[in-house]
């Protein structure tokens, strides 16, 4: 992936700009929700399992050489 491509967000799909880690993208409007959203709030959790999966992807897994 080239800097110009962009990865749709975890959570809603966008495609704003925001964060990529490990070839995950989450847009700004997702992470201010995150940040603002208490914790055991059903949309939290939904949040939260769809940014395991940054963490869980074997395809995105790091390779030390």
């Amino acid at each position: 992936m080239t800097c110009t491509e962009t990865t749709p967000c975890l959570i809603c799909q966008g495609d704003g700009p925001g964060l990529d880690i490990r070839g995950k993208h989450i847009c700004s409007r997702c992470e201010e929700l995150l940040l603002a959203l208490p914790m055991g709030n059903s949309l939290y959790e939904y949040c939260k399992e769809r940014v395991k999966l940054i963490w869980t992807d074997p395809n995105a897994l790091v390779q030390y050489q």
